[in-house]
């Protein structure tokens, strides 16, 4: 059974046989900006260019490019709706003004399968008398997608809501005994968290931030700056580790042949550490990173403690033929936090997103020799 009691689970149960039989006879209504009142605007939208100034990016120059690869990121502008009497249904906190008119106005719940959304049900409903801050959504359950993008939506109120002690948090629910972590070193204290619901949620005040990262899945440099300040606020207790992030034992994106693949990357650093963060608490994670000076591994979310770092290289291992979606990310987060990253790309032919793979070992080796004639003093 998912949820840890049997409430929850029936809650799940009925809302979804609710949403099976209703939404096929009664489609959700949806409320865009156009129907609602103007929000307060937080931050403009906008755009930073990594490599502007830096010259030659180690990744446009390994793949023999004759100019920087454009790593680009776009955010959009950062507003804040607030609503009285409103209904938040299910663990991704669907905002319903009544029982049938949905709130969209992210462009992720603009992705969402209207015919699968569940339905507010208000004799089963809990009340929350306080005022909530929304911050749950689509992929709460994901370290990286609350990491990076859930969590930016907190930072733009932040300031606000400490000075405001009444304010819970609206979480998913099942997911406090990790996001706790995050949230107690942003200055909120468990009296402030609040497990949702996977049914339905009476708010009678409920502030509510839209993700406003862009196509590359990231907000500003600045923003994830002030985050790692508040998240790893020490200094390391060493420095200059390799770090090799496994997969081993993962179900899906594992790589297969991960120890062949270490056995390469250690000719190219021969201090490099096989880690496997299943091993280490999220406080251990943050000094684990803080002391990183070459990050390598398969890709994954992993990659998302590239925010503790300064000056660190990151290398990804894709089984992709092209750059781009999570791995291009989290490339461009390490050029954030000061440092550089590089994709190396396996180009595994038929690959799938959630496949588990081999990287080939002969192209490995000759992509491992190219960077290594390639790197600055400071990575080897």
């Amino acid at each position: 059974m998912k949820d840890s009691s049997l409430l929850l689970y029936l809650e799940r149960k009925v809302h979804d046989m609710l949403a099976t039989v209703l939404n096929p006879l009664a489609p959700v209504r949806i409320l865009d900006s156009e129907s609602l009142p103007s929000p307060r605007e937080l931050s403009p939208r906008g755009n930073e260019n990594l490599e502007a100034g830096r010259g030659l990016s180690l990744e446009a120059q390994f793949y023999d490019q004759q100019q920087t690869v454009q790593n680009v990121v776009d955010y959009r502008e950062c507003q804040s709706y607030r609503f009285e009497d409103v209904h938040v249904a299910g663990d991704q906190g669907y905002i319903y003004v009544g029982s049938q008119n949905l709130v969209s106005v992210c462009e992720e719940v603009k992705r969402i399968k209207l015919r699968k959304a569940r339905r507010p049900i208000k004799w089963l409903r809990r009340k929350v008398d306080a005022p909530v801050f929304h911050l749950t959504g689509n992929n709460h359950e994901s370290h990286g997608h609350f990491v990076l993008q859930h969590l930016p939506r907190l930072m733009a109120a932040r300031d606000c809501l400490l000075a405001n002690n009444e304010v819970k948090l609206l979480l998913a629910p099942n997911h406090l005994h990790w996001q706790r972590f995050y949230l107690e070193r942003l200055g909120f204290g468990p009296e402030r968290l609040l497990e949702g619901t996977p049914g339905t949620l009476h708010c009678c005040e409920l502030e509510y931030i839209p993700f406003y990262h862009g196509q590359g899945n990231l907000v500003a440099s600045k923003t994830y700056r002030a985050m790692r300040d508040l998240l790893a606020p020490d200094e390391p207790q060493e420095k200059g580790r390799f770090l090799f992030l496994s997969r081993k034992g993962t179900t899906h994106r594992a790589l297969l042949n991960e120890e062949e693949v270490f056995r390469a990357v250690r000719y190219v650093w021969p201090k490099m550490e096989l880690i496997d963060l299943k091993d280490f608490s999220s406080a251990e994670q943050v000094g684990l990173f803080q002391s990183a000076r070459v990050v390598f591994g398969p890709h994954g979310q992993a990659f998302t403690n590239m925010l503790y770092t300064r000056d660190a290289l990151m290398v990804v291992a894709s089984a992709s033929k092209v750059v781009g979606g999570w791995s291009a990310a989290f490339r461009n987060l390490a050029i954030q936090m000061g440092g550089t990253g590089i994709v190396l790309n396996a180009g595994v032919e038929g690959w799938k997103n959630m496949d588990n793979w081999n990287y080939p070992p002969d192209r490995l080796r000759t992509q491992l020799k190219t960077l290594q004639s390639m790197l600055p003093d400071k990575y080897r």
